[in-house]
């Protein structure tokens, strides 16, 4: 497999998003998985997700305009839902 179409598996692994080349934000996003390989990716077209070590690590945002680094946290939703995954900046 050549390093272009691993590169988009990483960043897209449910294959949802266009591949006519490489955005900033997925180049971006590329670099900080080199720091984190195990990281579990989710994305939507502008944002990529990375959670790193789960619940006890971090979360980081990566879009066009920023990277945030966010800390898992669990929301109460008010017990119609329960308790909901989410992370804090």
């Amino acid at each position: 497999m050549d390093d272009y179409l691993y590169d988009r598996q990483r960043i897209d692994p449910k294959r949802e998003y266009s591949s006519m080349g490489m955005r900033n934000v997925e180049i971006v996003a590329l670099r900080v998985l080199e720091q984190s390989p195990f990281a579990d990716v989710t994305r939507t077209r502008d944002v990529i997700q990375l959670d790193i070590a789960d619940e006890e690590g971090i979360t980081v945002l990566v879009t066009r305009e920023a990277i945030e680094l966010r800390l898992p946290t669990i929301e109460w939703t008010n017990d119609h839902h329960g308790p909901a995954r989410t992370s804090w900046l």
